[in-house]
């Protein structure tokens, strides 16, 4: 596996390469608090595949702190680095923050996607109201981050999203921690301000425009995210939806044997 750096004018954006690598990939994308590592459990068992950095996470950042950086500056960015490695297509696999930023791509580069995989993901806000009161959340939780990141982890970890981790994948859950403990609190929440489920409008309706394959997976305690994607298998034909046992929110992570059945059944 290599490592590339990306020089941009607002980040600097970290990837990890295989050894083998096709012109139509697995690309990897985290979630909040995770980095490129997240996913080692999972591409053990892979040989093509990218893992990325999402900036203000792991060795990727924002360069100033001061410019503005959203969901549009995102896919430009990633846009450009999938054409520097001239792939193709990809099978792009994204889990929670990092499948909201994985839709948010598919609609802008709909030829680049050779199959859509997102893992406890969410579509977007439908009204104002709601974008505001999710951004206001969000703006708390990075002023946490800021003073108090010991506070903020603490918390995060009782999230009831997560409660049965530990218990499921000792291991795994440590090595998440770890992940976590390593972030820098200014870029985790600059990332945080400027991916926040507040900042991102529906994208419902470009369900219906999508002509490649859509896979979804959600854990079977995961009510929530179940429900939203449930919503979107409505919206496209081309759907297989798996809600996986013994698993929340991180179905990689808590049963990530069934996780890569999926992975490798849609291969």
């Amino acid at each position: 596996m290599r490592k590339v750096n990306y020089k941009f004018k607002k980040t600097n954006i970290c990837i990890y390469v295989s050894s083998r690598l096709s012109k139509n990939p697995k690309v990897f994308l985290h979630g909040f608090t995770g980095s490129y590592k997240s996913w080692y459990d999972i591409t053990k068992k892979i040989k093509d595949y990218i893992l990325i950095d999402i900036p203000g996470h792991g060795n990727s950042y924002f360069v100033d702190s001061a410019s503005e950086y959203n969901f549009s500056d995102w896919a430009n960015d990633f846009s450009y680095i999938i054409k520097d490695l001239n792939i193709n297509g990809m099978n792009l696999i994204g889990y929670s923050l990092g499948a909201r930023l994985s839709i948010v791509f598919a609609s802008t580069n709909p030829r680049l996607i050779s199959s859509l995989i997102l893992e406890s993901s969410a579509y977007g806000l439908d009204n104002k109201k709601e974008l505001d009161d999710r951004y206001q959340k969000d703006i708390e939780l990075a002023s946490l981050i800021e003073k108090d990141f010991d506070k903020f982890l603490f918390e995060w970890e009782e999230n009831s999203l997560f409660k049965n981790q530990k218990d499921r994948n000792p291991i795994g859950y440590q090595k998440q921690k770890a992940i976590r403990m390593k972030q820098n609190p200014n870029q985790l929440s600059r990332a945080l301000k400027s991916f926040s489920q507040g900042k991102m409008k529906s994208y419902l309706r470009n369900f219906k425009k999508f002509d490649f394959p859509i896979v979804l997976i959600n854990g079977v305690e995961d009510k929530k995210y179940i429900t939203l994607s449930e919503v979107m298998f409505d919206e496209c034909k081309n759907t297989n939806h798996y809600i996986i046992s013994k698993s929340g929110h991180n179905v990689h992570l808590e049963n990530p044997e069934n996780f890569l059945k999926v992975l490798i059944r849609h291969d």
